[in-house]
């Protein structure tokens, strides 16, 4: 069982990678993060603070950064997708763009260390200080020589819910009647999004048109196996082809519903 001390180290570095991650995937340069703890900053006007709440886990994450770091980030990541003309509410988006990502990142971290269902619940923006948020301060470096400063923070409860001692649990095993399963190939494929149109619009389809589907760019793509989706994830490039890296599994009660 590792110690309070041990665990919110983990977090952090979990964080920083999850952030460097989510950087990486939008700029195409994965940042070198470096961490230290600081006090609770001061919240200032302009300032973009938010609390991600998470589903089967206890606690919270915040994330804090001034207008200025804020600008410099939804800058380097629109400048790396060829938008160097860009409004205050692109920018907007590009920032929140970027903590859902790294967000969708670091629960997969958080459920690959506790064996948990862990998803990513509500996000909210918040005003308050709270005097038991344990915080770090992170340096994020660009290309060219620019760098800003994010601060995270995490609730105790948090840290100490993934150093508390785990129920033993009795290893699943496996049903004869599935191992026989087990090499049997499944379809695999990606939705990117889907879109209804009437028939009359589907005749007059020619080379060029354009299809608006439901999905906004920055929401991740399904991942289906035999007709179910499965897990959500964002498209990579792997050696010349299209990939995508999972982001997160859809619960079972999810899949359900996309099998109906």
């Amino acid at each position: 069982m590792d110690s309070p001390e041990a665990v919110q180290s983990w977090l952090f570095d979990s964080i920083a990678g999850s952030i460097a991650a989510a950087l990486e995937a939008l700029t195409g340069h994965k940042p070198e993060i470096e961490w230290q703890q600081a006090a609770s900053p001061a919240i200032q006007a302009g300032d973009v603070r938010r609390r991600q709440l998470l589903q089967n886990l206890a606690g919270a994450v915040y994330v804090s950064s001034r207008s200025a770091a804020s600008e410099v980030l939804s800058r380097q990541i629109l400048r790396a997708a060829g938008l160097e003309e860009n409004d205050a509410e692109t920018r907007k988006s590009a920032s929140f763009d970027l903590l859902n990502r790294a967000m969708d990142e670091f629960v997969v971290r958080l459920a690959s260390r506790t064996g948990l269902d862990i998803t990513r619940g509500q996000s909210q923006e918040i005003t308050e200080d709270d005097p038991q948020i344990r915080w770090a301060l992170l340096r994020v470096p660009f290309q060219g020589g620019t760098e800003c400063e994010i601060a995270v923070g995490l609730d105790p409860v948090l840290a100490d819910a993934l150093s508390a001692p785990a129920k033993a649990l009795p290893a699943p095993g496996i049903p004869k009647t599935l191992d026989l399963l087990l090499d049997v190939e499944l379809p695999v494929s990606v939705s990117f999004g889907r879109a209804q149109i009437a028939l009359k619009d589907v005749l007059k389809l020619t080379t060029g048109s354009i299809l608006e589907l439901e999905r906004t760019i920055s929401e991740p793509v399904e991942v289906i196996v035999n007709n179910c989706a499965i897990a959500r994830a964002e498209v990579v490039v792997v050696e010349g082809n299209f990939g995508v890296r999972i982001l997160q599994v859809i619960s079972r009660q999810e899949r359900l519903k996309t099998v109906s």
